[in-house]
């Protein structure tokens, strides 16, 4: 069934649950999706942990799956995804730490990245041409650690804090770190769209619960007891003949303040679902790169400071992208629990090496700004912004509930003359002719 509310950029996946409505996407600052081609997965997925037989075993093992089809691990064909997937047998003994195990590939992996410095105490130019420590330069690490002080008087340390490409590699890291091929991943619909897209190459499946708008209040809400059957795995048949119910959700990706509603998630709502997560042993990833855009009155909550008792199942990531209007730098991170430090890292030093090493030592600058600029120069900003574009909307017929956060509008466009009997791609292809 085709959704009912679309973008001017790729529109996300079908939402049959809201499609009886009319909406068109509107925001202030576009965000191209970043979709992998292919899959860089092997047929096993997961990342050897548990061990049960001896290193020559593995060995053989190895060999065997090399005289396989070798395109099937690298872009597997629609016949190979049909095939059964052989389990991989594991090691004996556990790996060393993964952040270690590229140290040879003529990188940087030193912590002190400061030792080629020009006199006046910065790096030589010459210093910031060549790899970061994979993790990220230890400067830029301390500094993040302590905009979390600052912000919302919460300890991290730099240890477990990675620099990221952006905000979408730290999802996919986290993503690949705790999930493996089969595992449910659920988030809120509507949704960025790469919430699924990454899933999707990791082949996991994605699920989703649906923020319903309160048109009159101007609010968007979530149905607990929907969101706790996606977390518990109703609906739906696993193959394994468990009478229609899957295995609990591995993950649940939750973006606030949310993309395209607009809706921070209150304090109450974020306890729900931090129950409910620890209830089915559900993880949660945060995207919150747009923390500092909250406006009348509500602000955005920080979960592992606000709930401690999840901080160990929690992957906080963000980005500098929207805040710093810097999308094209890439420069993102992530908080990840201390027992998943070394494992988070080793997926990131495979799936990207590195965030640009001069992009993360002019991030040094924008983290030293001061805090009435994330506090009231940000909100201030894109506020401004938004009332004027939704004041535009209503004057000639969209619907718009003002947003809560980030700077996204999203309309509906069923009372508009000339667009509202189309369906939403067409109705937004027509705006833009």
């Amino acid at each position: 069934m085709e959704s009912e509310y679309t973008s001017l950029y790729p529109p996300p996946s079908p939402s049959p649950s809201l499609s009886e409505e009319g909406y068109i996407f509107s925001m202030t600052e576009t965000r191209a999706p970043d979709v992998p081609r292919s899959n860089p997965m092997n047929r096993s997925g997961g990342v050897d942990v548990d061990v049960d037989v001896d290193a020559e075993a593995e060995a053989a093992n190895r060999e065997e799956d090399d005289e396989e089809d070798d395109d099937d691990i690298i872009a597997p064909t629609p016949a190979a995804r049909r095939r059964p997937v052989r389990p991989r047998r594991r090691r004996s003994r556990p790996p060393p730490p993964i952040e270690n195990a590229a140290a040879s590939g003529g990188r940087c992996d030193d912590d002190d990245a400061d030792d080629d410095a020009d006199d006046d105490g910065g790096p030589s130019h010459d210093e910031l041409n060549q790899y970061s420590p994979p993790m990220g330069r230890p400067d830029l690490r301390t500094a993040v650690s302590h905009h979390y002080v600052r912000m919302y008087d919460y300890e991290v340390n730099p240890d477990d804090v990675t620099v990221t490409l952006g905000a979408t590699e730290a999802v996919a890291s986290a993503l690949r770190t705790i999930g493996a091929p089969g595992d449910r991943i659920v988030t809120f619909e509507p949704y960025h769209e790469l919430y699924p897209s990454q899933a999707r190459i990791f082949w996991m499946e994605p699920d989703y619960v649906t923020l319903r708008e309160d048109a009159d209040g101007g609010t968007w809400s979530f149905d607990v007891e929907e969101l706790e059957r996606a977390l518990r795995g109703d609906g739906g048949d696993d193959g394994a003949g468990n009478g229609g119910r899957k295995k609990p959700a591995r993950a649940f990706v939750l973006n606030t303040p949310h993309n395209p509603t607009g809706k921070v998630f209150s304090h109450d709502e974020l306890e729900a679902i931090v129950d409910l997560c620890l209830k089915y042993g559900t993880y949660i990833i945060t995207d919150e790169i747009y923390e500092h855009m909250t406006y009348g009155g509500h602000r955005h909550i920080l979960l592992p400071k606000a709930f401690p008792r999840i901080a160990d199942s929690t992957f906080v990531c963000n980005s500098i992208g929207k805040s710093a209007s810097a999308t094209g730098w890439r420069l993102g991170w992530c908080l990840h629990p201390p027992r998943f430090s070394s494992l988070y890292r080793g997926v990131h030093d495979q799936l990207v090496v590195m965030s640009p090493h001069p992009v993360q030592y002019a991030a040094l600058t924008y983290l030293a700004l001061p805090d009435s600029y994330f506090r009231e120069t940000l909100p201030n900003r894109y506020l401004d912004r938004l009332r004027r574009l939704a004041r535009t909307l209503r004057g000639v017929g969209f619907g718009v509930s003002e947003p809560q956060g980030a700077y996204y509008l999203f309309a509906r466009y069923r009372d508009v003359e000339g667009l509202g009997e189309l369906g939403p791609r067409e109705a937004a292809m027509r705006m833009v002719r």
